[in-house]
């Protein structure tokens, strides 16, 4: 709720949209009987207002205004994940990856080169018949 000395712009803009919503439909429902059902819901039509100038009358000039870079790269191994929900996510992701067996995860590779391979296909996209075998595992190498 918005506190007496200060409307942040998200409050101003809940209230404005309540307010201008609320005003037609209580008119509307005063003036709808009980017992009967309102032919026309829609809005009415608001006057259209002409503008002061033709649009697009002037050629708009635009021109450069280089700034100061504010953000420097960084490598990867800068980044630690402090522990957290995210933390605990990357977690559970990588308990994931690796309980799954690499031989399942070459088949389709290993059996369209030719090699002979020991490991059973996984289902589903993976499934040696399927045109997105093979996508699965891009996102495993990726992980």
């Amino acid at each position: 709720m918005p506190t007496k000395d200060h409307l942040s712009r998200r409050q101003f803009a809940g209230l404005a949209i309540a307010g201008g919503a609320a005003g037609p439909l209580i008119a509307q429902q005063a003036a709808t009987p009980a017992n009967t059902v309102p032919q026309n819901t829609a809005a009415p039509r608001r006057p259209t207002v002409e503008p002061e100038q033709e649009a697009f009358g002037q050629t708009i000039e635009f021109s450069r205004n280089p700034q100061a870079g504010k953000v420097e790269a960084f490598a990867m191994t800068d980044v630690r994940l402090l522990p957290g929900r995210m933390r605990g996510a990357q977690e559970a992701n990588l308990a994931y990856l690796q309980r799954l067996p690499a031989e399942r995860l070459v088949y389709n590779f290993r059996a369209n080169a030719g090699i002979p391979t020991s490991g059973q296909p996984f289902g589903g996209w993976e499934k040696p018949d399927c045109e997105l075998r093979g996508h699965f595992t891009g996102h495993y190498l990726s992980a």
